[in-house]
């Protein structure tokens, strides 16, 4: 937008030098068209600085919610999980425009607006690991299960199936089957009692952030500036 506005104001000074060729009259057209540009820089700067506001104020707001339920639920239980996926922010644009409101925010309020967001992340980062790590575990197991489950199945197969010289009868094979089915109910149990998962890290990761998370940072100093800034009306 800027560079088509000040193409359009070079063309009209290359004409006006044209017409006048004057050096006092050149000098202050030059001069008013710089002005001209520099009021057009700082509103398109100004539009700049709304817009990214108003991004983040909605952001902030929309984390708070989310932060409502998760503080809720992860204290209030015995033995609180991440597993669920949820995580606090959808979107994060504080890295892209926190450059915009160093002059505009007191120190004080930039380092609230910052260590909000970076807790935030720190708490989505750890659901999302704990999701990641979960997965591969529940493979690791469904694999061994699986391999199992093949070769007693293939020596059931070699045992009553394809001995056709010496077959067993119906009940017999029911028997066997019964057992079968036991030991694979067994073996899964033993499986996930030996390999269980406690994911403390994550878990403790999140725990941190939460506690430090303030779940009314759009009614904090900071936050009423960036809706003024946003031009949000309360």
């Amino acid at each position: 937008m800027i560079g088509d506005m000040l193409a359009v104001l070079l063309g009209i000074l290359c004409t006006i030098i044209n017409i006048i060729n004057a050096p006092v009259l050149l000098t202050l057209v030059t001069g008013v068209v710089g002005v001209v540009a520099l009021y057009i820089y700082k509103n398109q700067r100004k539009d700049i600085k709304q817009e990214a506001a108003l991004a983040l104020y909605y952001e902030v707001k929309s984390a708070e919610e989310h932060l409502a339920d998760i503080k809720e639920k992860f204290f209030s239980e015995e033995q609180p999980s991440i597993r669920e996926n949820k995580t606090v922010m959808d979107y994060e644009s504080w890295n892209k425009f926190k450059h915009l409101f160093t002059q505009t925010l007191k120190p004080e309020e930039w380092k609230s607006v910052d260590e909000f967001y970076r807790n935030c992340l720190a708490y989505d980062n750890a659901v999302k690991t704990e999701a990641t790590y979960f997965l591969k575990y529940t493979d690791r197991i469904g694999n061994k299960i699986a391999e199992y489950s093949q070769e007693k199945l293939e020596t059931f197969h070699q045992e009553n199936i394809s001995n056709a010289k010496n077959p067993k009868s119906d009940n017999q094979v029911s028997t066997e089957i019964e057992i079968l089915r036991k030991d694979f109910i067994a073996f899964q149990a033993l499986l996930r009692e030996t390999s269980f998962y406690s994911p403390k890290k994550q878990l403790n990761d999140a725990r941190k952030a939460l506690v430090k998370l303030n779940t009314g940072m759009t009614s904090s100093p900071a936050g009423i500036k960036l809706g003024e800034i946003a031009g949000i009306k309360n």
